[in-house]
């Protein structure tokens, strides 16, 4: 009975650190995005400067390419980062959020 509590306490641990991690990246994100509002770019800015016509269709292509891939990496690794967390403190076993991280 005495490990099973242990083991749950430091579950508890691993959740209370992932939620704080979480938090931090929320608050980092929201102060990037205060940076691009009072530099005046906005998320959208990208996407229509894409469909502008200002580069290459091949150039248009590749760089949403490279945008997604980055953002799929970014996710994959923050998803491994919670599962590795996770699996170290409760001798194994892993239960990920579904949180998900704005990009």
């Amino acid at each position: 009975m005495q490990d099973s509590n242990a083991t749950q306490d430091r579950s508890l641990e691993v959740s209370r650190q992932i939620d704080a991690l979480l938090a931090e990246v929320n608050e980092q994100l929201a102060r990037t995005e205060a940076l691009y509002e009072q530099i005046g770019v906005r998320p959208e800015d990208a996407t229509r400067f894409l469909q502008s016509g200002r580069i290459s269709p091949v150039e248009r292509e590749q760089t949403e390419r490279e945008l997604t891939a980055f953002r799929d990496e970014v996710e994959n690794e923050a998803r491994q980062a919670v599962e590795l967390a996770k699996s170290q403190q409760s001798g194994g076993r892993v239960r990920v959020s579904s949180k998900r991280i704005r990009i």
